[in-house]
C-alpha cells in the first residue's frame, strides 16, 4: 500500500450549494454510494484527476487518470478514496500541498446503462481541487506519509442539535462521527516525544489559524464549540425528562383524585341507604369517617367469604349496621325527613295530625275548616 493515494471526498454533513441546490452527507448514502461500489454499479472503477470538466467543454472523455479508486472506505463520518496513482506527479502534488483537497463527482441517484434501474448515490470520480465546495475535509495523502490535521477553511451550513424524542439514525451517526472527529484532529502526533534534558518554562500557546491544537497542545475553540453542544444536548435531555417525570405526576393525582371521588360516592350511597332504612346517623357517621381515611387501593379491594362469595371492602364496613334490631332504628315519625315516604304521604300524614289536634282541643271541622 506505500505510495497509495487516500482522498477524502465526502463526510456527514449538510450543504447548500448555489446550483445544485442542499447538498446531505448521511450515514444512509454513503452505506449505499460503498455498496454500488463494491458490486460495480458503473461499470468501471471512478478515476482521480486535477479539476472539474468545464461545463461548455467541446470533447468528452479525453480527461486522464490521476489514479484508479481501488477502494471506497468510511472513517469516523469521512468517505475515502484509496486510489492507485498512475503516475509519480499526483504524489508530488499531494505531497507537495499542491493539491491539498478534493472533491467528489457523484450522480445522489445512478441509473444503470444496461437495466435502467435507478441504483441510489455512485461515486463517478475524485477531483483533487483547492477549492472543494464541501468543507473541513481531512487533506488528501500518500500513505507512506504522515496524517495531516483538519484544516477548517469554510464555513457549513448550522446544524441544531437533534430532540432527544425524535432523532434518526443519520442525526446520531452525524454528531458521533463529529466529535469522534474533532477527537482525532486535536492529537498533536503517533510519534514518542522524548522528554527534555532539563525542565524548563512551559511558553504561551500560539495561535493556530486552522482550528487544529496549537503549541502548547490545548484545543482551541473548535473543541470548546463541541463541549457546548455535548452540554446543550445533556441540558434539553434533563429538561425532557422532568417534563415527562411531571407529566406522570399530574397524571398520577387525576387518576387518584377520580378513585377518592368515586369512592366518596359508593360510601354516600350506602349512608342513604342505611339511613332510609332507620339506621341512626350517629351509628353511620364514624364508620364513613374510618372508611374515608383508609388508602384507595384498600378501599378498592374485596374480602373474600365462605362458598367462594365476594363483598367490597365499603359494603363490609358497613354490614353490620344492617342487622341492627328494629328496636335501635328510628322509626318513621322521629326520622321526619329521612323517611323514604313520598310528599303526598306525607302532606296527608301532617292533614291528620292538624285535625286530632284541632279535636282534641275542643274544635270542630265543618267543610274542612277548623272553628275553636
Amino acid at each position: 500500500m506505500d505510495g497509495m493515494l487516500k482522498i477524502p471526498f465526502f463526510r456527514l454533513g449538510t450543504w447548500n450549494h448555489p446550483q445544485y441546490g442542499k447538498l446531505e452527507g448521511t450515514q444512509q448514502m454513503f452505506s449505499q454510494m460503498i455498496e454500488n461500489f463494491k458490486n460495480n454499479v458503473l461499470g468501471r472503477p471512478p478515476f482521480v484527476r486535477v479539476g472539474h470538466d468545464k461545463p461548455n467543454s467541446t470533447t468528452f472523455g479525453g480527461v486522464e487518470a490521476l489514479g484508479w479508486v481501488k477502494e471506497i472506505v468510511e472513517e469516523e463520518g469521512v468517505l475515502y478514496g484509496l486510489a492507485d496513482p498512475t503516475t509519480p506527479e499526483v504524489q508530488d502534488y499531494i505531497r507537495n500541498k499542491k493539491y491539498r483537497f478534493a472533491s467528489a463527482e457523484y450522480d445522489p441517484d445512478y441509473i444503470d446503462k444496461e437495466s435502467g434501474k435507478k441504483m441510489g448515490p455512485t461515486l463517478l470520480a475524485i477531483s483533487l481541487t483547492n477549492e472543494p465546495f464541501l468543507t473541513r475535509l481531512p487533506e488528501a495523502r500518500v500513505l507512506s506519509d504522515q496524517p495531516d490535521a483538519f484544516f477548517m477553511d469554510f464555513k457549513e451550513e448550522e446544524k441544531q442539535v437533534p430532540n432527544n424524542q425524535n432523532q434518526t439514525n443519520d442525526e446520531v451517526g452525524f454528531w458521533r462521527s463529529l466529535a469522534m472527529g474533532f477527537a482525532s484532529a486535536f492529537k498533536l502526533s503517533d510519534q514518542p516525544v522524548a522528554p527534555p534534558a532539563a525542565p524548563a518554562p512551559a511558553p504561551q500557546p500560539a495561535a493556530n489559524p486552522d482550528g487544529g491544537v496549537p503549541a502548547g497542545g490545548q484545543p482551541t475553540s473548535a473543541a470548546s464549540d463541541v463541549n457546548a453542544l455535548l452540554e446543550e444536548e445533556r441540558k434539553k435531555r434533563e429538561d425532557l425528562e422532568a417534563k415527562l417525570k411531571a407529566l406522570e405526576e399530574s397524571q398520577q393525582k387525576q387518576t387518584e383524585q377520580v378513585l377518592s371521588d368515586k369512592r366518596e360516592a359508593q360510601v354516600n350511597a350506602k349512608v342513604q341507604e342505611l339511613i332510609g332504612k332507620g339506621v341512626p346517623p350517629a351509628m353511620i357517621d364514624p364508620i364513613k369517617t374510618f372508611v374515608l381515611s383508609q388508602p384507595l387501593e384498600v378501599t378498592s379491594s374485596t374480602i373474600k367469604l365462605a362458598e367462594g362469595k365476594e363483598m367490597s371492602y365499603i359494603d363490609s364496613a358497613f354490614a353490620h349496621l344492617d342487622n341492627l334490631p328494629e328496636s335501635a332504628r328510628v322509626q318513621f315519625g322521629q326520622a321526619g325527613g329521612q323517611s323514604s315516604a313520598t310528599p303526598e304521604q306525607r302532606q296527608e300524614e301532617m292533614v291528620k295530625l292538624c285535625d286530632q289536634d284541632v279535636l282534641e282541643s275542643g274544635g270542630k271541622i265543618e267543610n274542612g275548616k277548623y272553628i275553636l
